[in-house]
């Protein structure tokens, strides 16, 4: 797995993935999967060829509900953070 630094996307560089399967075992959210035809692992990369060319990935361009949003990694998690924080700041406040 890498971090790219400009932008956050997490993907498999599938030429460096021996198959050891350990990111496999060690992901909480159960992300990456085996991919027997390759033999290798695989996860979604945002479409980021698609993002290096300012667009949006497949999935969100592609939903006809517009259920899904593409925003920048960690800028959401970091809005929950934020929100998460002065809902307890409000609460210590209250007190």
């Amino acid at each position: 797995m890498i971090r790219r630094k400009s932008d956050g996307i997490v993907y498999v560089d599938r030429e460096l993935c021996v198959g050891c399967k350990a990111c496999i075992i060690a992901c909480p959210w159960d992300v990456p999967q085996w991919d027997d035809s390759q033999g290798t692992v695989m996860k979604c990369d945002l479409c980021m060829d698609r993002v290096d060319e300012g667009k949006r990935p497949a999935c969100v361009t592609a939903c006809t509900t517009q259920a899904l949003e593409f925003v920048a990694p960690n800028t959401r998690s970091k809005k929950t953070r934020e929100e998460h924080g002065q809902k307890i700041l409000m609460k210590k406040a209250l007190k």
